[in-house]
């Protein structure tokens, strides 16, 4: 009998140790990282109004591997250094099934119906928006080169905060 129970206990430690295993391998980041989701724009466009910052959209989808790429490598690492603080709102919108948002008018839509009013085809794509939702800057569409990504949000950053204090 004690040999039975030493192999059950062997079958069950086994059998938890490729559980754990196949658990590792399916994690990832977290969907929204350091990234606050829209939820009311409204709400972005009266502190973009008062301070005088874009508001960055961050068009996402969880299937994107690019997306994940860029949130982890570095949205993430800017938003947790803070280094967009004082700058610019940086705003997550999915385009996965069951996203809600409300847009710049209050009215509740999807992430889909939102990213088609800027006909966003392509994840990711960040968009640099003004407090009425106008387009301020070139938008950043894919990930050609991860390592100078930042530069170049940095570049879209300044135009678009140079196009709202300008009018």
């Amino acid at each position: 009998m004690s040999s039975r129970i030493a192999r059950r206990v062997l079958v069950v430690a086994v059998l938890a140790s490729l559980l754990s295993v196949t658990a590792c391998a399916d994690v990832v980041p977290p969907k929204h990282q350091n990234i606050e989701v829209a939820v009311a724009l409204q709400v972005e466009a009266q502190m973009s109004s008062q301070n005088r910052w874009p508001i960055i959209i961050f068009v996402s989808l969880s299937s994107c591997e690019f997306c994940h790429q860029l949130r982890r490598q570095v949205l993430g690492p800017m938003t947790a250094a803070g280094d967009l603080q004082n700058r610019a709102i940086l705003r997550e919108v999915s385009l996965d099934d069951d996203f809600q948002l409300k847009d710049f008018d209050g009215q509740r839509v999807s992430g889909r119906e939102f990213s088609a009013r800027y006909n966003v085809s392509v994840t990711p794509t960040l968009l640099f928006l003004d407090r009425n939702g106008l387009e301020v800057s070139k938008r950043i569409v894919g990930v050609r080169d991860i390592d100078y990504y930042e530069f170049y949000l940095d570049k879209a950053i300044a135009a678009a905060t140079t196009q709202i204090i300008q009018g």
